[in-house]
């Protein structure tokens, strides 16, 4: 029988699934789907790699794009979210 954790792992990683395959409207936004998707599961880690793939950046662009694109999400779809703000990035130093 599955545990709780293994449960909830496996519905994050739909979600980043189902956001790849859901079409942006703008084709530069294209590179940000899968991306956005960990975003907003809170998967900082994920999403610093898939950056560093999609845009050749270095670690330190790719975390000020993280936290760019963060806060974009954020005000433009705070719903999308399954993670509050206020512990967003509890644990996570850099």
């Amino acid at each position: 029988m599955p545990t709780d954790e293994a449960i909830l792992e496996a519905i994050e990683r739909l979600q980043i699934t189902i956001a790849a395959y859901e079409a942006p409207v703008d084709a530069a936004e294209l590179p940000w789907a899968a991306i956005d998707a960990m975003i907003f599961v809170g998967r900082k880690m994920h999403a610093i790699q898939a950056i560093r793939t999609e845009f050749g950046d270095d670690l330190r662009l790719a975390l000020d794009r993280l936290c760019a694109r963060y806060k974009m999400l954020r005000r433009e779809k705070p719903d999308g979210f399954t993670i509050p703000a206020e512990t967003y990035w509890d644990g996570f130093y850099s």
